[in-house]
């Protein structure tokens, strides 16, 4: 850091209570935010391996709806069912908007 005022600022933007763990592993907040920035790189490393990670699980679970409700598995009532409420209630309402916007016509 280039000073300890910048150093203050970052720390009261992300927050005392983040900064922590890293201050109690270092002497000081420069090095605390160091620490800090390093870990922000190396969780970023990851960022590639869990993208793929996560398009692979989505396309599997794509796959097996497609496979049991065709391509319609978003509209299925099994499938509404198990969404919590806002998500449900949400889906619903769309397919309201949608076929009566397709009643017009």
């Amino acid at each position: 850091m280039n000073s300890t005022v910048n150093g203050e600022r970052v720390k009261s933007t992300l927050s005392s209570p983040r900064l922590s763990t890293y201050e109690k592993e270092v002497s000081d907040l420069d090095s605390a935010l160091e620490l800090y920035l390093w870990n922000a790189n190396v969780s970023g490393a990851f960022l590639p391996c869990l993208h793929i990670c996560e398009v692979t699980i989505r396309n599997a679970v794509s796959e097996v709806l497609f496979k049991l409700h065709s391509n319609q598995w978003p509209w299925n009532k099994g499938f509404i069912n198990t969404l919590p409420n806002p998500a449900r209630i949400n889906l619903q309402q769309a397919s309201t908007k949608s076929s009566d916007v397709n009643n017009v016509y």
